[in-house]
């Protein structure tokens, strides 16, 4: 028997319990640790950690996972009560002796419905994954397009940065410079007595008109060059109303000299048509000629035969007639 004790001062154990009380006490307590929500012993009873806030594709993975032990109790809740405890049998070729053929055969049954039903819940798993990449495509691509706007946007303002930096740089240049002449009038004005300010000025206002006056001259010659300018441009203006003339004139030319291709071509096609065709016909016309001669050289063959047969016959004819004379002669002397 051990008798325990405490180590806090705080936390007192009872002063007379065994090592399997202890045990036992302490199992309960790390139990009731567990089951609480996010509590420990240095915070207070009242308070709770708050839950980690989740992002919606942990929450997705979360839900994904937990799908499968969903769809087992939805076909534990899908059975009949007493069938709940025999969908699976822990081992089956001792048990098929001692059950029944039709209590077998509610089991087949059983069984091919719960491979319906998983067949339904993935068939319907599938249309939400598909579902969920038509979703992540169009968010892909709405990211895209936010990607293409803010990148027009950040060029936009880097050229608007640019162009403050220059006006600013600008101005602060014009500041210096303004604050520099103010400076050199104050040093003038302190140096300089009124007569010499007087000759100062004079002398400024003499540059002044000198500058006028060439402002003036470069103005003048500025605005001969520019009627200058307009004159050739003027006539250039002219030149291109000619030559674009001339180019729909030539235009026009070109397009009658297409036509008249076109039909000399047509009628070039014809003429070989009808070369052709008489080409043929001479050729018939040839071989209609070598024919005839051919049957004319034939014929004046026959023809010599006929009358070398004429004159044999002819022979025949008078040695006939002298032995019909003989004969005769023979005849009227008997």
């Amino acid at each position: 028997m051990i008798t325990g004790f405490s180590k806090f001062p705080g936390q007192r154990g009872p002063q007379h319990e065994s090592y399997e009380e202890k045990y036992e006490r302490r199992c309960e307590k790390h139990e009731s640790l567990l089951q609480r929500n996010n509590r420990t012993t240095c915070r207070l009873k009242g308070k709770e950690a708050k839950e980690p806030a989740q992002s919606p594709r942990q929450k997705e993975f979360f839900r994904r996972r937990n799908l499968t032990t969903e769809e087992l109790g939805r076909t534990k809740m899908m059975l009949p009560p007493g069938k709940k405890g025999t969908l699976f049998p822990v081992n089956c070729s001792d048990s098929l002796g001692e059950i029944p053929p039709q209590t077998y055969l509610n089991y087949l049954s059983d069984i091919q419905s719960i491979g319906i039903i998983n067949t339904f819940f993935v068939f319907q798993e599938i249309i939400q994954l598909s579902n969920y990449l038509n979703e992540a495509l169009h968010r892909e691509l709405a990211l895209k397009q936010k990607m293409v706007i803010l990148q027009e946007l950040l060029a936009m303002l880097l050229e608007a940065a640019e162009k403050s930096w220059k006006g600013q740089f600008n101005e602060d240049k014009l500041k210096c410079r303004l604050s520099m002449l103010e400076n050199q009038l104050q040093i003038c004005t302190q140096n300089y007595s009124k007569r010499g300010l007087k000759r100062v000025l004079l002398e400024m206002e003499d540059q002044k008109q000198n500058y006028e006056q060439k402002v003036k001259e470069s103005l003048q010659k500025l605005l001969e060059e520019k009627t200058q300018a307009q004159k050739q441009f003027q006539n250039a203006q002219r030149a291109l109303t000619v030559a674009a003339d001339d180019c729909s004139l030539w235009k026009d030319q070109l397009d009658n000299f297409k036509k008249d291709w076109s039909q000399l071509t047509d009628q070039h096609s014809e003429a070989k048509n009808k070369l052709h065709v008489l080409e043929n016909k001479l050729q018939w016309s040839d071989i209609q000629n070598s024919q005839l001669q051919q049957a004319l050289k034939d014929m004046e063959n026959e023809r010599a035969n006929l009358y070398s047969r004429i004159d044999n016959l002819q022979e025949e004819k008078i040695l006939i007639m002298k032995y019909l004379d003989e004969v005769e002669g023979k005849e009227s002397s008997a």
